[in-house]
């Protein structure tokens, strides 16, 4: 029995057919590997500058340009962080109580919120893919020291 001659480039034929759709779908995994990973160091650079900010002084959160300090103090911290990432484009809220920190009150809760925007640099193998929005939000009460 001699192999058919005929079946000689039906491999590469299979294969060629095979990776155009194949090289979307992996785009898509690394893409969305990539989202899910920027929001993994957000949620760990909101909690570690949530969890500075509700052991700031009393004594700082009671005085205005103080107050100042403590939430400059806690976006660095969230920002050294987030910098492994060098976002798109990034907001950054610090509040007590659900407004801003400004000093006039000791809070009863701080909150830290990132929004990351994650850009799509594989457009050319999966533009069905678009820029993802990321929101990281931590919330922790208040202790003081």
């Amino acid at each position: 029995m001699k192999p058919a001659r005929r079946q000689r480039g039906a491999v590469a034929l299979e294969l060629a057919l095979t990776l155009g759709f194949l090289f979307p779908v992996v785009a898509m995994l690394l893409f969305y590997g990539r989202v899910l990973y920027n929001y993994e160091v957000a949620q760990k650079a909101t909690h570690d500058a949530v969890r500075y900010m509700a052991s700031a002084s009393i004594l700082n959160m009671q005085n205005s340009d103080l107050a100042g300090y403590e939430v400059a103090v806690t976006k660095a911290i969230a920002q050294q962080e987030l910098s492994v990432l060098n976002p798109y484009k990034m907001a950054m809220s610090v509040t007590c109580d659900g407004l801003e920190c400004g000093g006039l009150s000791v809070p009863s809760t701080v909150t830290v919120g990132v929004q990351i925007k994650v850009h799509n640099d594989l457009i050319d193998y999966a533009p069905e893919v678009a820029d993802q929005t990321i929101v990281a939000t931590q919330s922790m009460r208040y202790v003081g020291n």
